[in-house]
């Protein structure tokens, strides 16, 4: 058996006393017992309140973005229209850029030296040489 002194038994159940009543620190954990101003009363769902809004708010916000919605859908309409012309006329500049490119080879060709000398030797004129003859400076 082991001898314990009065205070130290004084001490133990003082500990159990505070052990068996209820804690007041944590908000969640509170029971509202009506002892202390801290304790939280449990709120039933019914209790949750849903703020009110005004009926012509709710029918102008309505408005408002039924308006906002049918421009954003307008523009979006309207730029797919002139994304399809845009594609129409960079094809058609594509076509008249190989064309002009086309007609630009053809003339250089047909206005070219070689076919110039071909069709001067056809018609009998006689080369002349070159333009610039060489100087030849004798020592």
């Amino acid at each position: 058996m082991i001898a314990r002194s009065k205070d130290y038994i004084k001490s133990k159940k003082a500990n159990q006393q505070r052990v068996d009543q209820p804690y007041y620190g944590l908000k969640s954990y509170k029971v509202n017992t009506g002892k202390s101003s801290y304790a939280v009363k449990k709120k039933s769902p019914s209790a949750i309140k849903v703020p009110k809004v005004a009926p012509w708010k709710m029918i102008l916000a309505t408005m408002t973005i039924s308006i906002v919605g049918f421009f954003y859908i307008t523009h979006v309409f309207a730029t797919q229209k002139i994304l399809k012309e845009v594609t129409e006329l960079r094809r058609a500049h594509e076509t008249a850029k190989r064309s002009h490119a086309e007609h630009s080879l053809t003339y250089d060709r047909k206005t070219g030296p070689a076919q110039i000398y071909s069709k001067a030797r056809t018609q009998g004129f006689i080369h002349g040489g070159a333009a610039d003859p060489i100087i030849r400076i004798e020592r």
